[in-house]
């Protein structure tokens, strides 16, 4: 009977502590931006961070490091932190997470928001030896020129995967 009883007494302690336990862990917030994730260079960018309708305090991390903090508004129901960028650079560019404090607990970090900066090179032209239109079999140059200096271009096909191979110099494609 004493072994059935402490068998007991442990059962609840442990479902005592797994309760309590489940009533700290705050739910991750959601991060996202506008007007989108990729962001023309020069322009605001809105970063916004909603946590659980008791978040007193909400704060930013760029690549890991500690970027803003702010007390959240309220928007009807839901609780949200908008964090402004007011021109997007290369160096602002980057992985952004968010979390919020409800009482005395943090939250764990949202999921990861990675802000892309775009039109940081001016558009390249492209044109193609003989023609835009050739039969099959037969070779075909594509030169790519670009005002500013640069090593490097992508050559995309359209109606394929958007992820670009990367080839230099003189390349059968």
């Amino acid at each position: 009977m004493t072994s059935t009883l402490t068998a007991l007494l442990y059962l609840g302690l442990f479902l005592s502590q797994t309760v309590s336990t489940e009533k700290q862990n705050l739910s991750k917030p959601i991060i996202w931006a506008k007007p989108d994730f990729m962001i023309p260079k020069g322009k605001q960018a809105l970063i916004f961070c909603q946590g659980t309708p008791e978040a007193v305090k909400y704060q930013l991390y760029f690549e890991g490091h500690l970027f803003l903090q702010q007390s959240p508004k309220q928007h009807g129901r839901r609780n949200i932190a908008m964090f402004h960028i007011p021109a997007m650079t290369p160096l602002t560019a980057g992985q952004y997470k968010c979390i919020y404090r409800s009482k005395k607990l943090w939250s764990n970090p949202s999921d990861p928001l990675d802000l892309v900066v775009t039109e940081l090179y001016d558009t390249p032209t492209l044109s193609v030896h003989p023609g835009p239109e050739v039969t099959s079999g037969e070779n075909v140059s594509f030169y790519c020129r670009l005002g500013t200096a640069t090593n490097k271009f992508f050559l995309l096909k359209e109606g394929r995967s958007p992820h670009p191979q990367h080839r230099y110099g003189n390349t059968q494609v």
